[in-house]
């Protein structure tokens, strides 16, 4: 990724492997990325998709429940 613009589409080609290969819908997800990877693209398509997402602090393991 060369830039934080790519997130997006990155993420809805990786969503789609998922339904194509997997045949899954991915509906729970951790994004752990800064918020300002997340724009409204992303957050529109997530919620127009049924997945629920949750943000957390990045680099912070003890509060994100990472061993």
């Amino acid at each position: 990724m060369n830039d934080k613009s790519e997130v997006f589409h990155l993420f809805v080609n990786f969503t789609e492997w998922f339904k194509h290969n997997l045949k899954v819908q991915l509906r729970d997800c951790v994004l752990i990325m800064e918020e300002e990877y997340v724009n409204q693209h992303l957050s529109k398509f997530l919620k127009e998709n049924g997945v629920v997402h949750e943000l957390t602090c990045v680099d912070t393991p003890q509060r994100n429940e990472v061993c």
